[in-house]
């Protein structure tokens, strides 16, 4: 296992109950040979992500475990592998698949980047959809993450999937004038983990303002207009800041006019309001699953998190 760096804990006494308690399952879950784990994961799940529910009670028990490997290749993909780093996402992959995990987005991603000359995917994170997208794409491909563990993670397994070509920017984005360097807080309750997942910035952003944060850093900036210049697909999931930068970045948006993939928070009303400028200018609101279907007004502004896809008109017929 890759040994990244491990952030304080800060955990509140039930959150920190509950770590210690998965802590402990593992540690007597390492009495189970790494052979016998191996076994129940190959009858549970085959290659194709087909699962034996024969093997469902051993499986949900064993995921606990943390993995003894190197790399693993995740069932029912496209081939893409994932260094061991002890992050959730690996164990959630390698025992349930690319079903277990977002899959209609995974295969939604993979589409769009067949059909992508030039894709900026902004909070990457340990570089997951960087290699499920970059394995598709035939141009180039910019994976941005602000956070050092999660950055270096994404190096890895993009390089553990042969993906040389990517250019990964670890630096959080801003606008034109904004500073060299921001604050990058870590939610409590992933910061036990390696790469904890949902890392914000402390300023600029909508409804993460509850999240409570006690470990941050500061990271580097850069400019938002500079990497969305002359894109055409875009991928945004980063924590509230996806109105900051689409602002920031509206006249390169509007002059590439590129395919926006854009985690929506519930409440996040900024961003709500970039979207329906976005929709009067030629984009077309759609799900990011199956066969594209377009977003009714209610669906757009029900209150809960939805990924939303933004594909320019003049472009709609080309997915």
């Amino acid at each position: 296992m890759i040994d990244f760096l491990n952030t304080p804990q800060r955990l509140g006494p039930l959150r920190r109950a509950r770590v210690l308690a998965r802590r402990s399952l593992d540690a007597g879950l390492r009495v189970v040979p790494d052979k016998a784990v191996a076994l129940v994961h190959d009858r549970w799940i085959d290659a194709d992500g087909v699962r034996s529910p024969t093997w469902r009670v051993p499986a949900r028990v064993l995921y606990y475990r943390s993995l003894d490997a190197e790399w693993v290749e995740v069932p029912g993909g496209e081939g893409e592998r994932l260094v061991v780093a002890g992050t959730r996402l690996e164990r959630v992959l390698w025992w349930y698949g690319e079903a277990g995990y977002e899959q209609a987005e995974a295969q939604c991603w993979r589409r769009l980047c067949a059909g992508a000359r030039d894709v900026l995917e902004l909070g990457a994170n340990v570089g997951y959809y960087s290699v499920v997208g970059a394995r598709a794409c035939p141009g180039r491909y910019t994976a941005v993450e602000p956070a050092p563990e999660a950055a270096a993670v994404a190096r890895h397994n993009l390089a553990l999937n042969g993906l040389s070509g990517v250019d990964v920017v670890e630096a959080a984005v801003v606008g034109a004038h904004g500073p060299d360097e921001v604050e990058l807080a870590f939610p409590d309750q992933e910061s036990h983990q390696t790469a904890p997942t949902g890392s914000f910035l402390r300023e600029g952003t909508e409804q993460v303002g509850h999240r409570a944060a006690t470990t941050s850093v500061r990271v580097p900036t850069v400019p938002a207009a500079e990497l969305f210049a002359g894109r055409d697909l875009v991928k945004l999931d980063i924590e509230g800041s996806e109105a900051t930068v689409l602002e920031a970045a509206a006249d390169e948006v509007r002059r590439s006019r590129p395919i926006v993939l854009v985690e929506v928070l519930a409440g996040a009303a900024r961003l709500h309001r970039v979207i329906a400028e976005l929709l009067a200018d030629g984009w077309t609101a759609v799900h990011p699953t199956g066969d594209l279907p377009e977003m009714s007004p209610a669906e757009l502004t029900a209150p809960r998190d939805r990924d939303v896809l933004l594909v320019p008109r003049e472009r709609r017929g080309a997915i």
